[in-house]
């Protein structure tokens, strides 16, 4: 099918969720054609698609459309890493969102609390300013023990409370205070002999934290 669409040389090539149907091995694939008609073929392609991960792999642009409005648009790397509202970080995956209000800022460096938690972060809000933090699941180191020998500038403690294996990966919850979310390697998972009930500490890096404003 893909192979007719792009026989004609059409302007614009419009996809709509093309992997949703394939098998893994297929999928990899067919982002490899679809990589090669847009940087080497010069193809434009507009491809609607509900998984961040394809997203990460093939857009160059970016819009989000929540309820039947566009919300955002712009560069994928900048949507995807520094979403600018609460919807669109939880539309397009971030695993950890948290409200908080910010408790001091010194030139830039801020201490914002969320709940029970104060986590450093980078900022220009101001003290007193309410913010949405978000923190990507494979930005959060997870250690057994204590943990706190790291250049992070936030470490937290917690009791893991479940451990899911999904292929090459697992994903872990911790509650910290707050439920948050870290993804492992199956390996490492096992290496640290995760299991739930277990103690661990968490890091993340203040500039690894991105600040939602107001």
């Amino acid at each position: 099918a893909l192979a007719r669409a792009v026989a004609v040389k059409p302007d614009i090539l419009l996809l709509d969720e093309p992997l949703s149907a394939l098998d893994p091995v297929t999928q990899e694939k067919f982002i490899d054609d679809l990589r090669r008609l847009h940087r080497e073929d010069g193809f434009t392609i507009v491809q609607v698609s509900h998984s961040r991960r394809e997203a990460n792999l093939l857009a160059t642009r970016m819009a989000v459309i929540i309820d039947g409005s566009l919300v955002d648009e712009g560069r994928a790397g900048v949507i995807l890493n520094t979403p600018k509202s609460r919807d669109v970080a939880s539309f397009i995956g971030i695993e950890n969102i948290l409200d908080g209000v910010v408790k001091t800022n010194e030139n830039g460096h801020a201490t914002v609390i969320s709940g029970g938690l104060a986590f450093e972060v980078v900022t220009d809000a101001p003290a007193g300013e309410r913010v949405t933090l978000c923190i990507r699941a494979d930005d959060l180191v997870v250690a057994v023990g204590d943990g706190r020998h790291t250049s992070a500038r936030n470490t937290l403690t917690g009791k893991v409370t479940s451990v899911v294996e999904n292929g090459p990966i697992a994903e872990v919850k911790v509650d910290a205070g707050a439920m948050l979310t870290a993804v492992l390697t199956r390996r490492s998972v096992r290496d640290l002999a995760l299991i739930p009930g277990m103690a661990v500490t968490l890091s993340v890096k203040a500039t690894a934290i991105h600040v939602i404003r107001g």
